[in-house]
């Protein structure tokens, strides 16, 4: 069972306030602070949900851009030995290193590559 609340491209948490008896949760991964709270999990996740809407909605009659919570790309810093051997494996694979670790994360994630792999052709090396 999924243990955060998913809407519209967004993700929330969902955490028991033992002081209060209440619910409450964040939308995660975005620098915006969005909080939200509720006294049973389907309260919970409606006010996940408003929340969520109203930022998107309050967003666009200001113009702005919403944060997104993933862009796609990611910085990694693995040290230099563990960077060697991948760019050395990818290189024997006949993939960039971009390839490589795009696939290596998939596979960790149980996600598929398919299309993915196509769209990183000729990007980083290494």
């Amino acid at each position: 069972m999924d243990k955060v609340f998913r809407h519209r491209g967004y993700s929330g948490s969902v955490e028991p306030d033992l002081d209060s008896g209440t619910l409450r949760g964040e939308v995660l991964f975005v620098t915006d602070t969005l909080l939200y709270e509720g006294k049973t999990i389907g309260e919970l996740e409606k006010a996940f949900r408003a929340t969520v809407d109203h930022y998107l909605t309050l967003c666009r009659e200001r113009g702005i851009e919403p944060k997104k919570p993933f862009k796609g790309s990611v910085t990694v810093r693995i040290g230099e030995k563990l960077h060697e051997k991948a760019a050395l494996d990818a290189a024997r694979r006949g993939q960039t290193l971009n390839q490589w670790m795009t696939e290596a994360v998939a596979l960790r994630t149980k996600d598929t590559v398919e299309s993915k792999m196509k769209t990183h052709q000729g990007t980083d090396r290494g």
